[in-house]
């Protein structure tokens, strides 16, 4: 995780590790629910919400914030959420 200020803007990016990431699946893991597979989640039993970047696209939006989400090379992802600094 790391912050970045400017005159301009604020930004929040978070990078994690994990399984690769298509390109083209990136939009659909912003719709509520929506998981790659079942292996990517972290419960035993298989079973996970599919939430956390819906949820996330929601605040950057009621915050008028830009919302990033990059596929990283190795696997996992890199999400930024950037405001002006005036919102």
């Amino acid at each position: 995780m790391s912050t970045n200020t400017s005159n301009e803007m604020v930004e929040l990016k978070i990078t994690n590790t994990g399984d690769t990431v298509p390109e083209e699946s990136v939009d659909a893991l912003l719709e509520p629910f929506r998981r790659l597979d079942r292996v990517r989640t972290s419960h035993a039993d298989g079973h996970g919400y599919g939430l956390g970047l819906s949820i996330v696209h929601a605040i950057a939006r009621a915050h008028r914030a830009t919302l990033d989400i990059q596929p990283q090379p190795g696997g996992g992802l890199c999400v930024s959420v950037a405001w002006d600094r005036g919102a």
